[in-house]
């Protein structure tokens, strides 16, 4: 049986290393690239390999993030809310600061994302610009055997 398998990519580009990060939130695992197009390769290849070794048999869509925007003294910020399969536990991870606070809830978790966005913003000046970070679906043929 064939089916397809969508999963959430999360790709940072990090203009220090002049690489791009590719990260599956649901098999809490990333690649590198040297560009986007690369790191979207090597995503899809990461995820054929997980397919091969028996790892996403059955697995169809899954939602395993769930992406917001929070705004605080008028700055606007994306908030990626990683739910863990099987726990309680919640992470709230938020790419303009590459930081991240983690709850029992969503609500919990964006609360604590709030106040650590708040808390960087008292202590230094930071560049709050995500134009280096952006969401996309990856889509892959799932054979079942």
């Amino acid at each position: 049986m064939k089916n397809e398998l969508e999963m959430l990519v999360m790709f940072e580009e990090d203009r220090a290393e002049q690489n791009v990060t590719a990260y599956i939130p649901f098999l809490k695992l990333g690649v590198h690239g040297d560009t986007i197009e690369e790191a979207l390769i090597n995503a899809m290849d990461l995820v054929e390999i997980e397919i091969e070794n028996g790892c996403l048999q059955g697995v169809g869509i899954q939602i395993d993030a769930q992406i917001e925007t929070i705004q605080i003294n008028n700055v606007e910020l994306v908030v990626m809310f990683e739910i863990e399969m099987g726990s309680a536990q919640v992470t709230a991870y938020i790419p303009a600061l590459r930081l991240g606070v983690r709850g029992n809830t969503i609500e919990e978790a964006r609360v604590m994302a709030i106040e650590l966005v708040k808390i960087e913003l008292t202590k230094k000046k930071v560049d709050l610009t995500e134009k280096n970070v952006f969401f996309d679906k990856l889509k892959v043929s799932n054979t079942v055997v």
